[in-house]
């Protein structure tokens, strides 16, 4: 054959074998394509789902907190706790000495920060005055607390007393303390002397940072203290019926056992005088004038955590029932991860947070 009728009769084969070559090229690319359209289309998923599992543990701390100041606002405080009653009941308890007996049968919300279910979440209320004041704690008291943190004993003062310098106006004067210019020169703010607004603000006291290595919240010093402001001229005291164990730990002479023994009995019958808790206890409670108080405050925190968040919602709550435009004040709201005692887990053995819909409607609380 000649040469020529060779080359046209290839002509075709060599056509053939370039379209069979694009087409295996746009194959491949269709399936890159193919293949970066399903991972996205995934991770698109994997965020909705996600985002929609914050949206809900949003809304379902925002329900708790909705019901937990409807019982704040609408019920009345007892020795042991947020008495949640309705009806007649309620109506006969509004001249009520709250200094008398405490009340019998289980309609009441604790106020010692244990659990309470709503829906898919957990809500907590934790009275004020079951917590170390901030700025008010005696150095002490705050030595104990540092020294169950693992802080060596060698380096508590010198801790509190820049904490000191930190809260009170005016010049830096302790011995040990802090002054402006340590701040100036560890290249941070220099403190203002106003209150702390919440007691993660200890994160700024230099040196105290270091309990605090982790995370944002992950130091159980935060449990354990109230911002709220104590008004002038008044004793710090802590409430026996709602104080946590770590709290508890503060006082001298109480061990793990002793605690243990307080909170039992508490839960079955809240103390009304400091002599039911030493009979409880077998240990004679620090004798300080006014140290102990067994009434809630008219202020306190709130912890609402939910099934696929990573984080707590915590808020600060004061009651203002007599003032002319609210019933209740907030200090702080904030996200957070969950206290290191309040990760979230389903558990059965936890009381539900009652609902208000299946209760007559009451009157308002004043």
């Amino acid at each position: 054959m000649p040469a020529t009728n060779r080359a046209l009769s290839s002509r075709p084969e060599s056509g053939a074998g370039f379209v069979l070559a694009a087409v295996l090229w746009i194959v491949a690319i269709l399936a890159l394509i193919a293949a970066f359209a399903v991972r996205w289309v995934g991770a698109g998923l994997e965020r909705g789902f996600t985002t929609r599992a914050r949206v809900e543990a949003v809304r379902q701390a925002e329900e708790a907190r909705a019901t937990a100041l409807y019982w704040l606002t609408t019920r009345y405080l007892s020795h042991r706790g947020l008495e949640v009653v309705s009806g007649p009941d309620l109506a006969a308890a509004q001249g009520r000495d709250i200094f008398s007996a405490s009340d019998t049968g289980n309609s009441y919300i604790a106020l010692d920060d244990r659990p309470y279910r709503y829906g898919n979440g957990l809500i907590r209320f934790q009275d004020d005055h079951g917590l170390l004041p901030l700025g008010h704690t005696s150095p002490a008291d705050w030595s104990r607390v540092l020294g169950a943190l693992g802080v060596p004993e060698e380096d508590r003062e010198p801790m509190i007393a820049r904490l000191r310098d930190y809260v009170e106006p005016g010049a830096f004067k302790s011995v040990n303390g802090a002054a402006a210019g340590d701040y100036e020169a560890a290249g941070r703010p220099v403190p203002s002397g106003a209150p702390m607004a919440t007691p993660w603000e200890l994160r700024k006291v230099l040196t105290w940072e270091a309990l605090d290595r982790g995370a944002f919240a992950s130091s159980p010093i935060y449990e354990l203290v109230s911002a709220t402001p104590l008004p002038p001229g008044s004793t710090p005291v802590l409430n026996l019926n709602n104080a946590p164990p770590a709290v508890l730990g503060v006082l001298p002479a109480l061990d793990g056992d002793v605690i243990a023994k307080l909170v039992a009995a508490r839960r079955q019958q809240p103390f009304d005088t400091t002599a039911q808790a030493e009979l409880v206890s077998g240990v004679p409670l620090p004798n300080t004038l006014h140290q102990f108080l067994f009434l809630p405050a008219d202020s306190f925190r709130l912890g609402m955590t939910a099934a696929g968040s990573p984080f707590e919602r915590v808020m600060s709550i004061r009651l203002t029932p007599t003032a002319p435009d609210r019933p209740w004040q907030v200090g702080y709201m904030l996200d957070l991860p969950p206290f290191p005692d309040h990760v979230f887990q389903n558990t059965t053995d936890v009381l539900d947070l009652p609902d208000p819909t299946r209760l007559s409607t009451p009157s308002r609380r004043g």
